[in-house]
């Protein structure tokens, strides 16, 4: 009775078998696609994006945008003009990657700028708080120490005068000086250096004078030798370009005192031995100078003198006291042009200080034969005649041999 209907709905009911399969279908999906997303949502998973610059992997973050955010942080980090340039070309990979596998930001920041070669830790310089550039931090303080060591002495605690500040900060490395541009950079800075010296100072020894009346004059003795003292000073010098400004002292040690040198001398008056008057009686000496014009300025023995001085005129004559042969006569150190004749019987007379010198080695001259000029040549202090004589080896006092008591 019915029939005509199930005619009538047949192809309509293959249309809803058809549209059920494609609902069933659709809906597994979906299914499937929550399904997965619940999956992935409870073993603390996302999707996300691996970031990759010039094929080598740099992050993972969880969108572009958060890449774009960590380049805006390097950008406040690094100094220069392109820094957006070395990163601007990013390449990303879909991935699902866990929750704890996405970096933050400031790692992705950081990592960045430990991948792209063009940028690098250099040290920042500024002076009285204006910015200089950037150094090489590797070479930065070779080039103060040569700076330093041009400005101040070796072995000073160095400083630069001015503020200069110094710190670490990344940079395009095309924005990084060398050390010969660096060092142009600093050289006309002034540099303060503080040293502390030690110096070992010897304090003289005095000389004291400790006089007897039972030696003559002519004695002369050092009871106690004499030694120098020292003392170790410590001062802080400030210097300012390599001149030194101040010089403190810390302190001052005696490391040990100078000990006096202790001299014994004779006063009582030089007279001629016995034997030294028989010989002078005997010898037959004449004056060495002419009558009126000269007069004693330093007797024998007066501080170890070994002669006598006669004060005369410049160009006074100079006699042989006695015949005898010339066995020296030219310049001899501290004596100045001098003769000494040889008398015999072991007496030789000197005459020193000559301004001019009238007889030669070799030659034989008589008593009262001009041999000599006065004058001041040598170790001499004003015209005069030094007059030695000495008496088998030894200088003996001359006085009594040409009749002076």
């Amino acid at each position: 009775m019915f029939s005509w209907i199930s005619e009538l709905t047949a192809p309509y009911r293959k249309k809803l078998s058809a549209l059920s399969t494609a609902m069933r279908v659709l809906i597994f999906a979906s299914v499937s696609a929550v399904a997965v997303f619940i999956s992935i949502a409870a073993v603390g998973a996302r999707f996300a994006y691996k970031v990759s610059l010039e094929g080598e992997y740099i992050a993972t973050v969880k969108s572009k945008e958060q890449f774009k955010a960590a380049v805006n942080i390097v950008k406040e980090k690094v100094t220069g003009d392109n820094v957006e340039s070395k990163v601007s070309t990013p390449e990303y990979s879909a991935v699902i990657a866990l929750n704890n596998d996405i970096d933050s930001n400031q790692n992705v920041a950081e990592a960045i700028i430990e991948k792209t070669e063009d940028i690098v830790l250099a040290s920042d310089i500024k002076i009285e708080g204006t910015e200089i550039g950037y150094v090489n931090k590797d070479e930065l303080q070779s080039v103060i120490d040569g700076i330093y060591a041009a400005k101040a002495p070796e072995g000073s605690t160095c400083s630069f005068v001015e503020n200069v500040e110094i710190s670490d900060g990344y940079c395009l490395a095309s924005e990084v000086a060398g050390a010969e541009e660096a060092a142009q950079m600093l050289s006309g800075l002034n540099v303060k250096a503080v040293a502390t010296v030690v110096t070992d100072i010897e304090t003289g020894f005095k000389t004291v004078t400790k006089k007897t009346n039972t030696q003559t004059v002519d004695y002369r003795q050092i009871e106690t030798e004499g030694k120098n003292g020292l003392r170790r000073v410590t001062d802080e010098i400030v210097y300012l370009n390599g001149e030194e400004q101040s010089r403190t002292c810390l302190s001052d040690e005696v490391l040990s005192t100078p000990v006096d040198q202790v001299v014994v001398v004779g006063t009582a008056k030089t007279s001629a031995t016995a034997a030294q008057m028989k010989i002078a009686k005997s010898s037959g000496f004449i004056f060495p100078l002419p009558n009126g014009v000269w007069q004693v300025s330093c007797y024998y023995g007066n501080g170890g003198h070994k002669g006598i001085d006669l004060r005369a005129p410049k160009g006074t004559q100079v006699f042989a006291v006695a015949s005898g042969k010339v066995v020296f006569s030219g310049y001899d150190g501290s004596y100045g042009n001098c003769i000494r004749i040889d008398h015999g019987n072991g007496l030789v007379t000197t005459y020193a200080h000559a301004s001019q010198l009238c007889a030669r080695v070799g030659e034989t001259v008589n008593a009262g034969e001009v041999i000599a000029l006065v004058g001041s040549t040598g170790y001499s202090t004003g015209n005069h005649l030094h007059f030695e004589v000495n008496c088998s080896g030894t200088r003996v006092n001359p006085a009594p041999f040409i009749g002076i008591s």
